[in-house]
């Protein structure tokens, strides 16, 4: 409850203090400093117990850093007095009624970025679960290889993520960038399930699409929904992801149980496939439309 609600705000306020400026650069830094964090968490957390002799310790460290992150939260609220009043007070109770009326006015563009976003990341997040134990049972490679390969494929975003997303601001390109990173896990997870090609090939383009694909997805958002329905578009669009999420982990694991690592790559290409198709649609709908999503930043919100 408690990170969903998160993301959910911290989204909403990006895009109200950066639109029409730097709006997906600000989205990249998010996620970089999301995966730092899922970095050092995992780094850190064995290294306390050790250190300090229980595992409690470790929970207390995480506990202050959230505490440290509710005063920011706080800050923020001082810099931005007005931010509930404007958002707030001119709306209507929230209420199931209400849900149902706004997500009537969202058009297709919104609907094929969501089917976008389940399909991508439930082709990546669960695969990258499974990455160490397929790397050492279908390439030899020891634990500790395997864990690195699999690190290197999310901890490249921190970097690649923030840069995309300052050329999306330049120069737009969204719906070509989404098409590209969809596309590009097609091969990936078909060259890891079918042998034969060193694993770094695929890693380094599974990395290249994890970092184009949210570079140029989140910023949309705000493009193709109006302002004031902001928060129910990313709430919605995060209800459909946790439901992918939930599915899938399930679904591979059962298919590595029953038949293997190779049909679960198939499967993970698959999605690959109906997201390519999504993000293929969503540019034939701005080429209809003229939503905007193609355009640099400050024009696509002007």
């Amino acid at each position: 409850f408690g990170s969903e609600a998160a993301i959910l705000v911290v989204n909403k306020v990006i895009a109200r203090w950066f639109r029409g400026k730097e709006l997906s650069f600000a989205f990249g830094l998010n996620i970089t400093v999301c995966r730092f964090g899922t970095f050092l968490a995992m780094g850190t957390s064995a290294m306390i117990r050790n250190r300090l002799g229980s595992w409690t310790w470790s929970v207390w460290a995480g506990t202050l850093v959230m505490f440290l992150t509710f005063l920011f939260f706080l800050v923020y609220l001082a810099i931005d007095k007005n931010v509930g009043r404007k958002d707030e007070g001119s709306e209507e109770q929230v209420g199931v009624a209400r849900i149902f009326r706004e997500v009537r006015n969202f058009g297709p563009s919104f609907w094929y970025v969501s089917f976008l976003c389940v399909t991508f990341y439930s082709a990546m997040f669960p695969f990258l679960s499974h990455a160490p134990r397929l790397l050492q049972k279908e390439f030899g490679m020891s634990a500790e290889a395997a864990g690195w390969y699999t690190s290197m494929a999310s901890g490249s975003t921190m970097i690649f993520t923030p840069l995309f997303g300052l050329l999306v601001d330049k120069f737009g390109k969204r719906g070509t960038i989404m098409v590209v990173g969809s596309l590009l896990l097609i091969p990936a997870h078909l060259l890891l399930g079918m042998g034969g090609v060193h694993p770094a090939i695929p890693f380094v383009i599974l990395g290249l699409a994890f970092s184009l694909v949210p570079a140029a997805m989140w910023p949309s958002v705000p493009i193709l929904v109006s302002e004031k329905y902001l928060g129910t578009a990313y709430g919605m669009i995060g209800w459909i992801q946790n439901a992918g999420l939930t599915l899938f982990p399930w679904l591979a694991g059962l298919v590595v149980d029953r038949s293997g690592y190779q049909p679960m790559q198939m499967m993970f290409a698959s999605l690959g496939v109906v997201g390519m198709i999504s993000a293929f649609l969503l540019l034939r709908t701005d080429r209809i439309f003229r939503t905007g999503l193609e355009l640099p930043s400050r024009e696509a919100q002007a």
